[in-house]
């Protein structure tokens, strides 16, 4: 079975605060041209979507300067819907710390998923505190996901998750849609994002694979 992780980018959709809402318009018609063409304008961090390295670090990597393997793999989903702001500590991933070591990305379901398109969105969704990160970025993973807008809380303005993973050469996947997957198995997972130029990040299709 094949598990749809993304969100659908539409006009309307949530945005960060502070950044432009796609626009989606026709650029061609069945009815004046005989076919139908749409125009897309967004940023490249709309809806489901990678940071890179570039997102943030000086002379980090951009999207399309990664192997195309970077963005595959074993991903592990962990329950953190009982947590709220930085309280995804050390102690919490040690209960999957077998599994996180097998894995190719860690995937956190905050539950935030259930508040898309409302104001509840943007509040105090749980995101790894710094003893957590720490262990995260020396464990090999290739990046994080989140069903939440950021890896780091709402409030932080210095971005220290998305450092940390920049630095550890991570990717970073937000908006996803992580509600359908078990918890603490390992399954098959791929988040390819947009290949264009000098990429500081882009709307990805993530999908699951579960037997």
């Amino acid at each position: 079975m094949i598990l749809d992780l993304t969100h659908l980018i539409a006009n309307g959709m949530p945005v960060y605060p502070g950044t432009g809402s796609p626009d989606l318009s026709p650029a061609g018609t069945l009815k004046e041209d005989g076919y139908r063409e749409t125009m897309l304008h967004m940023t490249s961090h709309t809806g489901t979507h990678m940071d890179a390295p570039a997102h943030m670090l000086p002379g980090g990597a951009t999207l399309d300067a990664l192997p195309v393997s970077c963005f595959c793999g074993q991903a592990l989903m962990i329950d953190c819907t009982r947590l709220r702001g930085p309280q995804v500590t050390r102690e919490v991933l040690r209960r999957w710390e077998g599994e996180i070591e097998q894995a190719d990305f860690l995937l956190l379901r905050t539950g935030f998923e259930a508040f898309w398109g409302t104001p509840e969105y943007y509040g105090d969704f749980a995101v790894p505190d710094r003893e957590a990160m720490d262990y995260l970025t020396g464990c090999g993973l290739k990046g994080t996901g989140t069903d939440a807008i950021s890896i780091d809380v709402m409030s932080e303005t210095d971005f220290p998750n998305h450092m940390l993973l920049f630095g550890a050469g991570m990717v970073s996947i937000e908006n996803l849609r992580l509600s359908a997957l078990p918890e603490g198995v390992l399954f098959p997972f791929c988040a390819l994002p947009l290949n264009f130029h000098d990429s500081d990040g882009a709307p990805v299709r993530a999908i699951a694979r579960l037997d």
